[in-house]
């Protein structure tokens, strides 16, 4: 079997010399390929793909900068493209300043699949606020959640934190897109995200992380190589620091 290459592709802008710009081609292991130059304006030209035995070239891979985590200003909302089903898991880290809702959507008091936190409970409304989950936090925490049908867990020790997961989930779908914070019930200003997975049953269908992609603070999802930005008129997320190992 073939093993796989993806390069990445950083812009550098010149200081000292405004009139050209420098492309850096990177291999996946950070190692520098080639360089070559642009026209301010004008049009990169992609060099050569590189030519390894025993390696496959998948094409160039889109830079962007990974943070530890973005921050809401208030308002914010990110699609994730995906909706809930009755197998559907979800695992977010995330912080809340004090209340507000960090994950999922809310179409009318029956129709909820949403994560929400109190300054003293997580929550989670499945259906209906009637089939409703808590367990007790404090706010300001680092949580790393993981919540189904019906249950929620913290993640890093696998503790079981309320409800009970279930060998056959209640049957239940909805078409709304799941979405990280809500324009129904506006982000907390400070609020953070850390990362975010979505599975649907067993299989990963969201791995995403929070990275800064041609100026503008989103979230990268490394199953679909798609950037997901925000999509309210509302807000600006703020990012948290860079990543550098």
């Amino acid at each position: 079997m073939k093993k796989f290459l993806i390069l990445v592709c950083i812009l550098f802008v010149s200081v000292a010399i405004a009139e050209s710009l420098t492309v850096t081609w990177y291999n996946i292991d950070g190692t520098t390929y080639t360089n070559t130059t642009c026209e301010p304006g004008g049009t990169i030209t992609l060099p050569v793909a590189p030519n390894i035995p025993g390696y496959t070239f998948l094409g160039w891979k889109p830079y962007y900068t990974r943070i530890k985590y973005l921050e809401a200003t208030g308002g914010e909302v990110i699609s994730t493209g995906t909706t809930a089903y009755q197998n559907t898991k979800v695992r977010i880290k995330f912080n809340v300043a004090n209340s507000g809702l960090v994950f999922g959507f809310f179409n009318g008091p029956s129709q909820e699949y949403r994560f929400f936190v109190s300054p003293s409970l997580l929550m989670f409304d499945y259906g209906s606020q009637a089939t409703r989950l808590t367990a007790n936090t404090t706010s300001g925490q680092i949580r790393d959640i993981l919540f189904g049908n019906l249950y929620i867990k913290d993640y890093a020790t696998n503790t079981l934190l309320a409800g009970t997961e279930q060998s056959s989930p209640v049957a239940w779908h909805n078409d709304s897109d799941l979405s990280i914070f809500s324009l129904s019930w506006p982000a907390s200003v400070g609020d953070r995200i850390y990362l975010l997975q979505i599975w649907q049953g067993d299989t990963l269908v969201r791995d995403m992380i929070p990275v800064v992609h041609e100026g503008t603070v989103c979230m990268y999802d490394k199953v679909s190589d798609t950037f997901f930005y925000n999509i309210s008129n509302s807000g600006r997320f703020i990012a948290g620091p860079i990543i550098t190992d």
